[in-house]
């Protein structure tokens, strides 16, 4: 049998330079999540380390895991109401929030897989909510959600329509077509 904390399975996205991107910190229930989220990342181009398919026999198990949790630049939290039950969860997504208390490094980046509310210190860090969403629009937010935290800001790649008189028009002028796809309505909810 191999080691396994009461939390469950743990993944780590490597860089090229021999650190850590991304440590995937998950509950034993969420496995399934955790390996799609971390094959999502390998495919956006990420070289990814995932307990399940690269601690291999003959491996350090435990030495492997403090690599991953000390080298890691970014703790992914994949929230569900098992993980914020796990004690050892807890202290993993703790260590990234001491490393950045102000989140201006962004080193814990919450994921809600299920419909749940992060308690205490957790809930104040903006997080990624995939649950509710199709696997395609789940791909794509998480995508977009993890390029923003690593780039510190989300800004659109284009205009955003105004929203004053004559909204969804140029220059107020009916006829003169969209400025570009408008952004959704803040009030929609996903479900």
């Amino acid at each position: 049998m191999f080691p396994a904390t009461p939390c469950g399975r743990l993944l780590a996205v490597v860089t090229g330079a021999g650190g850590w991107d991304f440590f995937v910190s998950y509950a034993a229930d969420d496995v399934a999540w955790a390996e799609w989220i971390a094959w999502q990342i390998e495919e956006d181009g990420h070289a990814v380390l995932v307990q399940a398919w690269d601690f291999v026999p003959g491996s350090h198990w435990t030495s492997r895991m403090a690599d991953g949790i000390g080298r890691a630049t970014r703790t992914i939290a994949v929230l569900s109401p098992a993980y914020l039950t796990s004690v050892y969860g807890r202290r993993e997504w703790e260590a990234a929030f001491r490393a950045d208390p102000e989140g201006l490094a962004r080193r814990l980046v919450p994921v809600r897989v299920v419909e749940c509310e992060a308690p205490d210190l957790l809930g104040g860090v903006v997080g990624i909510d995939l649950f509710d969403l199709p696997e395609p629009a789940a791909r794509a937010h998480l995508l977009d959600r993890l390029r923003a935290a690593l780039d510190g800001r989300a800004k659109p790649a284009s205009e955003p329509r105004f929203p004053g008189p004559g909204a969804g028009t140029r220059g107020g002028r009916s006829g003169t077509g969209a400025a570009g796809p408008a952004p959704a309505f803040p009030g929609h909810s996903r479900r």
